[in-house]
């Protein structure tokens, strides 16, 4: 009213005209709040806030959602039974869960982001014409998916003669994912696994004619791949999600594993809502919160 204008020719201005049209006869009237935008069926809409790319599920596939056009892009197929979907920015990709467990996008493809765990294989002499030294020599191997190993398979053992030649039956690869194998393998009589070799995927049999130069120690034994689960959130370099009134915890910095023994924490209620922050987490119970203090999974102490 204070810019309203008298005389012959009356009139209000405007100086900062929000949420509001202009009809064509120069009325205000209030803008509506909601309008269709599309008539295609999105749920579990969730837009990066660091890509601002938009994902959606729809019709029990993943998509990705161009929101100026509402058309969408097949990122993954039956990936849901009816469950939401959960997302996540980590290093750059973003990482979803949903009921068929956890998935990563990298800006051009999707795939799932853990790796299964290869079975154990099986070790045996093929011959007298190696150089293996007398001795027990255990031996394990993991699935590479790209730079992503998987945990590593139970070991193996074979009690070797002087000169023998070991042979090596790998598993049955069951993950489409994984592109190499990587073994590991003790000195004789020894205990600790270590990088003994990288091979195809599609190498079925490994001879062993002599003990190679070992390298590092097996990083991921006893370590499963990471679970799926409700409200996924990152905090202090772990993935977390929950399951029922479980929260489940990644390897620090390798969010693709698990460690089943140790990385959850239970909860007396059915968790509703899982919010980090620097010096905790607020877990959200049927009827209160809790805050767990802390700045390590080791050290989480509850408060009501």
């Amino acid at each position: 009213t204070a810019l309203e204008r008298g005389g012959d020719s009356a009139a209000i201005f405007f100086r900062d005209a929000l949420n509001v049209d202009f009809t064509a006869s120069g009325q205000l009237q209030l803008r509506q709040g909601v309008a269709r935008v599309t008539s295609v069926q999105y749920q579990c809409l969730w837009q990066s806030p660091l890509h601002k790319d938009c994902f959606a599920l729809h019709e029990n596939s993943w998509v990705k959602v161009n929101p100026e056009t509402w058309q969408h892009e097949v990122l993954a197929h039956n990936i849901s039974d009816g469950g939401e979907l959960f997302h996540q920015v980590v290093n750059n990709r973003v990482v979803m869960a949903c009921d068929a467990g956890l998935y990563a996008y990298d800006g051009k493809a999707a795939g799932k982001m853990t790796v299964d765990t290869p079975a154990s294989p099986y070790a045996y002499t093929s011959g007298a014409n190696g150089s293996i030294s007398q001795g027990k020599y255990h031996f394990a191997v993991s699935w590479l998916s790209g730079q992503m190993e998987s945990a590593l398979s139970e070991t193996c053992m074979l009690d070797a003669r002087d000169g023998a030649e070991i042979a090596l039956q790998l598993p049955y690869c069951t993950d489409a994912n994984a592109d190499a194998v990587r073994l590991y393998m003790t000195e004789p009589h020894g205990s600790e696994l270590q990088f003994a070799g990288e091979y195809p995927i599609g190498q079925h049999v490994i001879s062993i004619i002599s003990v190679p130069d070992l390298g590092r120690a097996a990083q991921f034994q006893h370590l499963s791949p990471m679970c799926t689960g409700r409200h996924l959130r990152l905090w202090r370099g772990r993935l977390i999600c929950c399951r029922m009134n479980v929260i489940h915890f990644s390897e620090p910095m390798a969010f693709h594993l698990t460690d089943e023994r140790c990385n959850f924490v239970q909860m007396p209620q059915r968790i509703t809502f899982l919010e980090p922050v620097d010096s905790g987490l607020w877990v959200g119970q049927v009827d209160h919160a809790v805050f767990l203090r802390g700045t390590d999974l080791k050290e989480l102490s509850a408060e009501i």
